[in-house]
């Protein structure tokens, strides 16, 4: 195995790589198909590598690795660490993975969620997490976590011109710390690429919080892409909205998730 090759990471098999198994991977290397199929959301490379018996297989392993990934059928993960910010640690993420049957239901929805995303600028999964609000409480205070200056200014001047009570955060550390914060937010809005920790990994780390979990949060992307639909099902994503933003929109997805 060659000596560069990231041992941190924890690779999971995405819906599009579950639907290739399901229906053959003609288009994989036996080989390829060989390490698709070993690949079960727990193992990093040395786990992969245990699991091989041929030491020429074992030195093939970085290369499948990273052709699957190309081909969009494995993710890639940083395996979950303990980190500190303020008082509170941050918790592990669980690399969560789905049944064969339940990955192509998945991955349909996936599909049915880029089409509304087109069409309509928004998407919202058919089972939503709802937060728990006190009766009679205002529902206006939105956390954005966004990195671009920009974009982050247009929410800003959507949201306060109608009301919203706006937090913003660049990164998601500076999301996490403000989630330690009372009260919370009604709803966060995630931009999907974010620096160091993505999107996706901080909406894993809300959703194995137990005060968090249902906080709903809405993805923000400039991508339309089954997969990233995909993985946000997978994470426990209340809705998608697109770049850019209009008015309309924005709130027709708020609305949706509360």
């Amino acid at each position: 195995m060659r000596e560069n090759m990231d041992t941190s990471k924890i690779y999971s098999t995405t819906g599009k790589g579950l639907v290739e198994l399901k229906t053959g991977a003609v288009n994989l290397s036996p080989f390829q198909l060989k390490v698709l199929e070993l690949i079960d959301g727990k193992s990093s490379v040395s786990g992969l590598a245990a699991k091989l018996k041929d030491a020429g297989e074992v030195q093939q392993l970085p290369q499948a690795l990273e052709a699957l990934a190309k081909l969009e059928l494995i993710h890639v993960f940083d395996e979950a660490t303990s980190e500190e910010i303020g008082d509170s640690s941050v918790p592990e993420i669980e690399v969560l993975e789905l049944s064969p049957t339940e990955s192509v239901q998945a991955w349909a929805e996936a599909q049915r969620g880029t089409r509304e995303l087109e069409e309509k600028g928004f998407y919202s999964p058919p089972a939503s997490r709802h937060a728990s609000h006190e009766a009679g409480a205002n529902v206006n205070r939105i956390l954005i976590v966004e990195d671009d200056a920009t974009t982050a200014e247009v929410l800003n001047f959507l949201l306060t011109e109608n009301n919203f009570q706006v937090i913003a955060a660049a990164d998601g550390e500076a999301a996490w710390a403000e989630l330690q914060k009372r009260p919370l937010p009604d709803v966060v809005l995630l931009d999907v690429m974010l620096p160091g920790r993505d999107g996706f990994e901080v909406l894993g780390q809300i959703r194995h919080t137990p005060h968090l979990q249902s906080l709903p949060v809405i993805m923000v992307t400039s991508q339309i892409r089954d997969e990233y639909v995909m993985r946000g099902l997978k994470e426990g994503a209340d809705g998608y909205v697109f770049k850019p933003f209009k008015w309309e929109t924005l709130h027709a997805c708020i609305k949706n998730v509360l």
